[in-house]
């Protein structure tokens, strides 16, 4: 579609005619737009430099859109190719076959610029009409129309001109015989129609040491199907060598940004722990300066002691003299929680009490009692 649109904008910046017709192309106009009914685009007026590159450029797209119809035959033969692509492909090159056959009849004006400045033009179609005839998707009654464009008068002269080469020549006999080879299950009408230009093609003019002894070998490309094809590869290398440098570039930018990402992860991480830890050693120092707080204002000497809350029983003070002894005595528990442990009448002994209230609720005031004992 693109090589139709390409070719479609240079017809019409060279000529009014409609030389080429795109099959691809709206119904209702072109790829540029609507056309009215019975009105044409008329090229803008243009120097003898623009009209001759515009020319070259337009035969050149020919060139590669043969070439690129040339290598899908191969494609279509050596691997299976959608439906779409196939029918757009076969669309390319029946209109390109139609508008170098309609500029041989002479439909077209000699005059005009794109008529008289198409280079190769025979060359070019023969090989889209073997392409086209030898083709295993193109339906039988479009082979039938290929054939009947070529039942004029000028049959030998337009075969010499299309097939300059021997090949090209026994090419297009073999096509056309296995096409006759199928008249058994043509109408008559076309059964007639193969079979007489079938015989008309085995003329002496045509094959001077007759037909079947010409070297038939592979399919028949265009003289620049070889350059065409060693810049396909020349390009498609280059733009592999660009794709793994691509690769590469993305690759590290990736490594990058990774690497970016894990630090910037480890980063905040260490932030969060650091948050954490600060906040858990600010409520251990707060706890710790509390239960102090605590433990001076309700000692027996303390503003708010309460001796109710003070332990029931006396245990060593970790303090000695010299002699090593512990001499002093001080309110603490025993350690022992169960009653079994003691007498009867001192099971209280058992009960963990916990220093006053000193302006808490009951469960902050427990919790600190706990971390105080």
């Amino acid at each position: 579609m693109l090589l139709e649109e390409g070719l479609d904008v240079l017809q019409k910046a060279l000529t009014s005619l409609l030389l080429f017709k795109p099959a691809s192309a709206s119904l209702e106009g072109d790829f540029q737009g609507p056309v009215a009914w019975g009105e044409a685009r008329k090229p803008a007026k243009k120097s003898a430099a623009t009209r001759s590159m515009l020319l070259a450029r337009f035969n050149q797209l020919c060139k590669f859109a043969v070439n690129f119809i040339s290598d899908c035959g191969v494609e279509e033969v050596e691997e299976e190719v959608e439906e779409s692509s196939l029918e757009a492909v076969q669309g390319l090159a029946t209109a390109l076959l139609t508008m170098w056959l309609d500029i041989e009849a002479g439909i077209h004006r000699s005059g005009d610029t794109l008529v008289k400045g198409l280079q190769d033009g025979a060359g070019l179609a023969g090989v889209l009409l073997l392409h086209l005839l030898q083709s295993p998707g193109l339906p039988r009654r479009r082979r039938i129309s290929l054939v009947r464009r070529l039942d004029t008068p000028q049959l030998l002269p337009t075969v010499e001109k299309l097939f300059p080469a021997a090949a090209g020549r026994e090419a297009l006999r073999l096509a056309l015989a296995q096409l006759a080879a199928e008249a058994g299950i043509l109408s008559s009408v076309d059964s007639d129609l193969v079979i007489s230009l079938y015989g008309r093609l085995l003329s002496k003019r045509l094959f001077p040491q007759g037909p079947g002894q010409g070297q038939h070998e592979g399919p028949v490309r265009h003289q620049s199907y070889g350059p065409w094809l060693a810049e396909r590869d020349r390009c498609s290398k280059v733009e592999e060598v660009m794709a793994a440098r691509r690769e590469e570039r993305g690759g590290r930018e990736a490594g990058r940004l990774t690497g970016e990402v894990v630090r910037l992860h480890d980063r905040l991480t260490r932030e969060q722990l650091e948050r954490e830890r600060e906040q858990l050693c600010s409520q251990h120092r707060a706890a710790v300066a509390w239960s102090k707080l605590l433990e001076r204002q309700t000692a027996p000497l303390g503003s708010w002691h309460r001796p109710a809350s003070q332990p029931r029983s006396l245990v060593l003070e970790n303090i000695c003299g010299t002699s090593g002894t512990f001499l002093r005595l001080r309110r603490g528990h025993c350690g022992l929680t169960k009653d079994r442990y003691f007498l009867p009448g001192s099971e209280h002994l058992a009960e963990e009490l916990v220093p006053g209230n000193l302006l808490l609720s009951e469960p902050e005031t427990v919790q600190i009692g706990r971390a105080h004992v």
